[in-house]
């Protein structure tokens, strides 16, 4: 009896966990006139039990929960911010799915569940999905082609329209900005910008600050060639809190083949929305 109480305090008998399996996460736009597409790009599952933090998992996966009987379960909707894998976290404008204490857990039971987020802001400061004829994003100094739209169904992302920028030997400089400036928050605040894009070609894209004595323009973020379409997550609040004596900032676009082994390329893009809190 000594010998078997001793082992089982050196080999204590491990704990069965329950499990919840999350496939996907999804987007519900509550209001498309302000909000615009469902489109997103959620990879990763940040959960947690009674407010304590179980981990973040890339989608989809079943999650062991060293728990059981009623909880309190929250997830948070996890992106690539600005695209890079290294660079996981929680998209700040996305609330979280909660559920309350009617989410029962069972040992060595797997659940099943498919959260559901919504956005938390209303400061939606720009969105252009190119379903309207009259595109918000305007040609600047030095291009020789232009952004437009296409209804053709098979380069269209959803809905009747995409925007695209045809680039050739001829023409292999686009440099294009959003129409109007928009004063967004400094200090730090949380400065996003979402489009989805498929690109034959590197695109660049750009914040100009216009300052009382000056105008500046800094590229954010490559954006490299793919064969499908991607959403995206670009990360502006750095680039803009530097900025320190802006009073507005623009959204600039920039593609250039001149050196390209290729001798043409397509840009295509949807969703754009710039978002801050």
């Amino acid at each position: 009896m000594l010998l078997f109480s001793a082992c089982e305090v050196i080999n204590p008998q491990e704990e069965i966990p329950s499990y919840i399996h999350i496939e996907k996460i999804d987007l519900k736009i509550t209001d498309t006139n302000t909000q615009g597409s469902a489109s997103h790009n959620i990879t990763d599952a940040w959960v947690f039990v009674d407010d304590e933090l179980i981990g973040a998992f890339e989608l989809p996966k079943t999650i062991p929960i060293l728990k059981a009987g009623n909880h309190t379960l929250k997830v948070r909707a996890g992106i690539k911010n600005s695209g890079a894998t290294l660079l996981r976290t929680t998209y700040p404008f996305f609330n979280s799915y909660v559920n309350d204490t009617t989410f029962t857990l069972f040992r060595d039971s797997v659940i099943t569940i498919t959260p559901v987020v919504t956005y938390n802001t209303d400061d939606f400061t720009w969105i252009e999905d190119f379903e309207d004829p009259a595109i918000s994003i305007i040609e600047l100094s030095n291009t020789d082609t232009i952004l437009e739209s296409t209804q053709d169904a098979a380069k269209v992302f959803e809905g009747t329209a995409s925007g695209v920028i045809y680039l050739d030997s001829a023409h292999p400089i686009y440099r294009g900005a959003t129409n109007d400036a928009y004063n967004l928050p400094k200090g730090g605040k949380e400065v996003y910008l979402e489009l989805d894009y498929k690109t034959s070609t590197l695109l660049v894209v750009g914040l100009i600050a216009n300052n009382p004595t000056n105008v500046n323009e800094e590229p954010v973020i490559f954006i490299f060639p793919t064969d499908d379409w991607n959403k995206i997550y670009i990360d502006l609040s750095q680039q803009v809190s530097i900025e320190t004596d802006a009073l507005s900032y623009r959204i600039s676009f920039t593609a250039d083949i001149s050196n390209d082994s290729e001798p043409s390329a397509e840009i295509y893009l949807d969703n754009l929305k710039l978002i801050h809190k």
